[in-house]
Formats: structure tokens, C-alpha cells, sequence
């Protein structure tokens, strides 16, 4: 059964993605200090995504299979959500962190760029200034050193980025042709079966040392794979409600989450520069939502 969009409610699980993406890098890195790969880390939350989905449709009554028309339009989705994933942890292999997070948080730009062409609108000014204002505090809270600036990494960077954007950009598309938690059950199967085949091709499979479940790297993960499933949740709702440029705009948010939660967990430290960009990121969030509403009312 689909419910009534309301834009409200999906600015509401877009910031509720944002901050639940953003606070399982810091947990990531937990698990990675004590032995796991991200392809591990990727393969276990996307079995949990599937596990929790399929007993989630199966408690409301709804029907697993679904047509090949809609099959078809989440593939896009699907291999979209591989790449950005693979792109971003790998690119963190050749450049600094924040480079990294820089190139790759362009993902909302490409969304809000590619949602113009594909509607044929000429964005306003204001979007316009909104999103390079957003950006520029964005570059601020992340605070990044460019040296090693490896080519393999700004590839694999902005190929995350692109594989981020498409998710956002076919999101509704496929939405539109099943329910939501119908849809996550086929996307977290495929994420799966491509993930597990990548780090067996690969060897690049290895779980945290300590023993299961409260010793060692296991607790990070396992926290990391429960939020995943919340916050993928919340985002495919999102982008069902308000679209993609509307939803990718509130994304730029997550960072900014993960550099307050590494600052009390990992007890890394924010420069006043950065919270100078945590605010601007935020004004900008908010400033941004208003005028999409606006638009939107006439």
C-alpha cells in the first residue's frame, strides 16, 4: 500500500538518512582498526538489509514478487548504490579523507544539475547560490589537505559521487512501480550477491579479529550494519516523497554529522573554521528547503 506523499514528512527522512549515514562512518572506522574490509562491512549490512526488509513485507502482507518492468527500473538503483559505495571506500585508499569526502559530497550538484536538465527548468538564482553556499561550508567543515593527489583516487572519488547521484535520480523512478520495502528487499539481494562476489573475486573479505559479538571491532559493526538499515530506510522514503534534487540537497548534512560524532567518539577535534561550515551547510539546508517550497506551492 503506498501512502499519501507529503513533503514534509520526507525533508523529515532525509535529514533522519543524513544523520543516520553519517553516524556509521565513525563506527566504520572502529571496525576497520581492528581487521574488517570495507566489502566485508558492505556485504554484512546488505544481507542485514535484506533480512530485515523481507520479515518487514512479510508482517504487512506484502508480495515479494514483483513484475519485470519494476525488476528492470531497480537495477539502475541498484548498480548505482555498488558503485558509489565501492568508489567512495576506495577512494579513501589514495587521498586524504576530506579530499575524498569533498569530491564525493559533490553528488547533490550532479543531482540538482541533472534534475534541471532532465525537467527541462531553468533553476532560479537563489538555487543556485544556495547549493555553491552549501558546498563552500561543506569544503569548510570537512577542513581537507590536498597533497597526494593520486589519480586513482579522484576517479574512484567522483565515480562515487556519480554512482551516489543515480541513486537519487532513478530512486523514483523505480519507486513509483513497487512499494518501498519491496523495493529494498530486491536492491539489498543484488547489493548482496554483487558485494560478496567482488570481495570473493577480490579476497577482500575479513571480519573483525576479536571474538563475536562484544570483543574487539564487532560491536562497531554491528552498529553500523542496524543503522544501515534505518537510515536506507529513511533515504528511499525520501527520495519517494520529495524527489531527487529536494532529498540529495539534505545529504550534504551527513558529513557534518560524521565530523561531530568522530569529534565525541573518536575524539577528534572541529576547528572554529569548521564549525563555521557546519553552520553554513545547515543555513543552507534549511534556506534551500523554504524556496523548494515555494516553487512547489506556485
Amino acid at each position: 500500500m503506498q501512502t499519501e506523499l507529503s513533503p514534509r514528512r520526507g525533508i523529515l527522512l532525509a535529514l533522519a538518512s543524513a544523520a543516520t549515514f553519517g553516524g556509521i562512518t565513525p563506527l566504520a572506522s572502529l571496525a576497520y582498526d581492528d581487521g574488517t574490509t570495507a566489502l566485508a562491512v558492505l556485504l554484512l549490512r546488505s544481507a542485514f538489509g535484506v533480512f530485515v526488509f523481507v520479515i518487514a513485507a512479510l508482517l504487512l502482507g506484502l508480495r515479494l514478487k514483483i513484475t519485470w518492468g519494476a525488476w528492470l527500473a531497480l537495477l539502475p538503483v541498484t548498480f548505482s548504490w555498488l558503485i558509489g559505495s565501492v568508489g567512495y571506500l576506495g577512494a579513501v585508499h589514495y587521498l586524504p579523507v576530506g579530499l575524498a569526502a569533498i569530491l564525493f559530497f559533490t553528488f547533490p550538484v550532479i543531482v540538482a544539475i541533472a534534475s534541471w536538465v532532465i525537467e527541462r527548468r531553468r533553476p532560479r538564482p537563489v538555487e543556485l547560490l544556495l547549493v555553491l553556499f552549501a558546498f563552500a561550508g561543506l569544503v569548510l567543515a570537512i577542513g581537507p589537505s590536498f597533497t597526494g593527489l593520486h589519480p586513482v583516487g579522484l576517479l574512484l572519488a567522483m565515480i562515487g559521487a556519480t554512482g551516489a547521484a543515480g541513486i537519487f535520480l532513478t530512486g523514483r523512478y523505480a519507486l513509483a512501480r513497487t512499494t518501498q520495502l519491496v523495493a529494498l528487499v530486491h536492491v539489498n539481494t543484488i547489493n548482496t550477491l554483487g558485494t560478496l562476489g567482488l570481495g570473493l573475486g577480490f579476497g577482500a573479505l575479513a571480519f573483525p579479529q576479536g571474538d563475536f559479538p562484544m570483543a574487539g571491532g564487532w560491536p562497531a559493526l554491528i552498529a553500523t550494519t542496524v543503522l544501515f538499515a534505518f537510515a536506507v530506510f529513511f533515504q528511499f522514503g525520501a527520495i519517494r516523497h520529495v524527489g531527487a534534487s529536494r532529498a540529495a540537497m539534505f545529504f550534504n548534512l551527513e558529513p557534518v554529522v560524521t565530523l561531530a560524532i568522530a569529534m565525541l567518539l573518536l575524539g577528534e577535534q572541529l576547528s572554529p573554521l569548521q564549525l563555521v561550515g557546519g553552520a553554513m551547510v545547515i543555513g543552507a539546508l534549511l534556506l534551500f528547503s523554504r524556496q523548494s517550497q515555494k516553487l512547489r506551492d506556485g
